[in-house]
């Protein structure tokens, strides 16, 4: 019995090593350009999706890049429907895996989650739901 018991303990820590791995694994740095934003409000919802015209406005890949690096920094270029912000901070995984970003200048954090190679981060403010899909290039 007891060789059943320290088999059975055996096989389910190397399935939490693997687990535990496999989580880590995850590699967010890299380069990620604009891919869409989304603006949700009161009912309304508008979506620009790079290189596509959507009310008479083009937004291209290259309106947001983010930059994650290796060293765990971050930097951000904004240039998106006239209004521009460049940001950089520390960047961290919390413990269900997703990106959190630390901004250097206030404090703030932003999660972010990755699917596949497509970073989105999601925020609400004032009833407005702004959603930022970034790709991995």
């Amino acid at each position: 019995m007891k060789k059943i018991i320290a088999a059975i303990t055996s096989a389910l820590a190397a399935v939490i090593l693997a687990v535990v791995f496999a989580a880590c694994g995850t590699n967010y740095v890299g380069t990620y350009k604009l891919g869409s934003v989304k603006m949700e409000s009161t009912g309304m919802t508008v979506e620009y999706v790079a290189g596509q015209t959507n009310n008479g406005i083009t937004i291209t890949e290259d309106a947001c890049v983010l930059e994650v690096n290796d060293d765990n920094t971050w930097s951000i270029t904004m240039n998106l429907m006239g209004a521009s912000n460049d940001a950089e901070g520390t960047w961290s995984i919390n413990d269900d895996g997703n990106l959190v970003l630390t901004e250097d200048a206030t404090g703030d954090e932003i999660v972010a989650t990755l699917d596949g190679s497509t970073l989105v981060f999601s925020e609400t403010q004032s009833g407005m739901t702004m959603t930022l899909t970034l790709n991995k290039k």
